[in-house]
């Protein structure tokens, strides 16, 4: 995914500066997770529920890029795992056990801007792929369901 974090405040900046530039902080890394933990977790998320509107949804979207004039590289179908696999993720975060619309509308950008690029056209020429992509976003409307759990 591509996320934009912006530069910190100057004393944040201040304490990452004397943090890392005067220490290995390699050295005082400690697991946050042990391994077992870590594929427990990911077995929970591959158990989210997601709902066959959304995955189509999904693939509109993928599509879409494919047969785009101003695409040059589209997406492709590691693009349509990988979100999958996020959205699953974020439901999971949210103490969801299925995915929401919601879901997907908010990762679209952060994890396709680095999948997709433009050509180089007059109308595009120095746009980012995430205002292309937030473009598209208002081409396809979102499924409607009350209720996406199973």
């Amino acid at each position: 995914m591509k996320i934009r974090l912006g530069y910190p405040r100057q004393d944040e900046e201040a304490a990452i500066i004397h943090k890392h530039a005067f220490a290995n902080v390699l050295d005082r890394l400690e697991p946050v997770l042990s391994r077992q933990q870590a594929l427990q977790l990911q077995a929970l998320v591959r158990d989210v529920y997601l709902e066959d509107s959304l995955v189509q949804y999904i693939l509109e979207y993928v599509h879409l890029t494919r047969q785009h004039g101003a695409v040059e590289l589209p997406l492709s179908p590691r693009a349509s795992i990988a979100i999958v696999r996020a959205v699953k993720a974020r439901a999971l975060l949210q103490g969801r056990d299925y995915v929401l619309p919601d879901d997907v509308k908010s990762l679209v950008i952060p994890v396709f801007s680095h999948r997709l690029k433009l050509k180089q056209m007059e109308r595009y020429k120095g746009r980012q792929a995430e205002v292309f992509l937030a473009e598209l976003m208002e081409q396809i409307p979102l499924p409607l369901r009350k209720e996406c759990a199973p």
